[in-house]
């Protein structure tokens, strides 16, 4: 089984540019609502496989995407 991290971003704009800039390298993302869990301005969030994490951290920063942080998902977190 995959395990998954989520992305967490400041407000809406910057989940959806995250996940088209995430879409257009390639990656396997999807939109989330952002696991109570954890802190967050934005009740959006993206998915991504944990493996990938390091790169996705710099493919944003190199998009100038503002991040919060990226946390990993447990399967209680997971939304289907």
């Amino acid at each position: 089984m995959s395990q998954y991290g989520v992305v967490l971003v400041p407000n809406t704009s910057s989940a959806l540019k995250a996940e088209q800039l995430l879409r257009r390298a390639g990656y396997t993302e999807q939109l989330i609502p952002t696991p109570r869990e954890f802190s967050s301005d934005c009740g959006l969030a993206v998915r991504i496989n944990w493996s990938q994490r390091d790169e996705v951290r710099q493919l944003l920063a190199d998009g100038k995407v503002e991040i919060v942080d990226i946390h990993k998902l447990d399967r209680s977190q997971l939304t289907k």
